[in-house]
């Protein structure tokens, strides 16, 4: 089974002693992650929703990006969206273990719809941005194999295709033999029949003249008698 990492990237900071160089957007967006953190620690939901506010923070935007992409993960039909979360945490950060972690995530999210190849690019992306990414690695080799399976069965479903369109063509063959055979077998009846109408007809013909020679001998008969 393949590793998802299902931590969320948190804050090592506290509110305690907010820096008067912040203002208050970016106050409210660093809030708005936290508790984003919290609301998906304890199963909440809406965590996706705090992360969205949390991205317009200028410094912590790719970091709730990537929480934002993750808590998707959790949901139904958030695979997509949680891609293009992830796809903008790679963008805006220059931190290659977001990024490694995002490209993660993005092909763990693409195995789960079934596209192999999606999520192998993914997890190469993963390796590229940070080589020690030992999830990504592991994930790696675990799609491979699920493609070398995947090519496997459509091999044997091609042969056992092959087999079906061989026996096919061997059975129409078949009854195309025996159409053939019943049709010469037809044809010799009828020749039979018509051998046996000749010679029906032929055997008639001689009554006729048997009995046309009959009549013809009466008549002598009678014209001696007659004499």
């Amino acid at each position: 089974m393949s590793q998802t990492r299902s931590f969320l990237m948190l804050l090592g900071i506290c509110l305690i002693g907010w820096s008067s160089v912040y203002g208050q957007n970016e106050f409210e967006a660093k809030q708005a992650i936290i508790d984003g953190v919290a609301a998906y620690r304890s199963g909440e939901s809406g965590a996706d929703s705090l992360f969205a506010q949390g991205e317009s923070h200028p410094e912590l935007g790719s970091l709730a990006a990537y929480n934002r992409g993750r808590s998707l993960m959790d949901q139904e039909e958030g695979l997509a969206d949680a891609r293009k979360a992830f796809q903008r945490a790679i963008q805006d950060s220059g931190d290659s273990m977001i990024q490694a972690d995002a490209w993660h995530n993005t092909g763990n999210s693409l195995l789960m719809e079934q596209d192999i190849d999606g999520a192998i690019e993914s997890y190469k992306s993963a390796l590229r941005a940070h080589p020690g990414h030992d999830a990504a690695r592991y994930n790696l080799a675990y799609a491979m194999r699920m493609k070398d399976q995947e090519q496997e069965q459509e091999q044997e479903q091609d042969q056992e295709q092959d087999q079906d369109q061989e026996q096919d063509q061997e059975q129409d063959q078949e009854q195309e033999q025996e159409q053939d055979q019943e049709q010469d077998q037809e044809q010799e009846q009828e020749q039979d029949q018509d051998q046996e109408q000749d010679q029906e007809q032929e055997q008639d013909q001689d009554q006729d003249q048997d009995q046309e020679q009959d009549q013809e001998q009466d008549q002598e008969q009678d014209q001696e008698q007659d004499q």
